[in-house]
This record gives C-alpha cells, structure tokens and sequence, in this order.
C-alpha cells in the first residue's frame, strides 16, 4: 500500500490530466481523448477510493463513514501530520 503522501500526488496528477483532457475536448472531437479520460477517471476514482480507505474522507461528499460524520476527524488531507 502506497503512503498518504505517495497517493496524494497521484491523485493530483491525475485530476491535472483530467483537467488537460477536459480542455482538449472542449476544442476537439476525439474519440481517443474520450478513452483516455474514461480510462483516467478511473484511475482517479480508484486512487481515491484507496486513499479514503486507509487515511479518511478527502472530499466532504466522502464525510459519512459508518453512519457517522468523519469529515472533521483530523488530521485533514492538507495537514502535515497526513502525509
């Protein structure tokens, strides 16, 4: 299993491609840049869906764990002691 720190970058390198990839749709129809994105956004809902699991909520949309509200249990994503 990869540390907070590890998956934090992934994750943001992965959005930063998403981004990317969203602008490039934006001025071209490519079915190749459709596939990328698809494929992209996977790997992103998977690296986050691991990072949620073992280190807690990173969006407050992610905040219900166990019926109970988990968002402000710390240390928060961006906090030194998380990562």
């Amino acid at each position: 299993m990869p540390d907070s720190k590890t998956l934090l970058n992934q994750i943001r390198a992965l959005d930063f491609a998403l981004l990317e990839t969203g602008l490039y749709l934006n001025a071209y129809d490519s079915e190749e840049a459709v596939d990328y994105f698809k494929r992209t956004r996977a790997a992103r809902d998977a690296a986050v869906a691991e990072y949620e699991r073992h280190y807690g909520p990173l969006r407050m949309i992610s905040g219900v764990q166990d019926d109970k509200w988990a968002w402000t249990k710390g240390p928060w994503p961006w906090e030194c002691e998380a990562n």
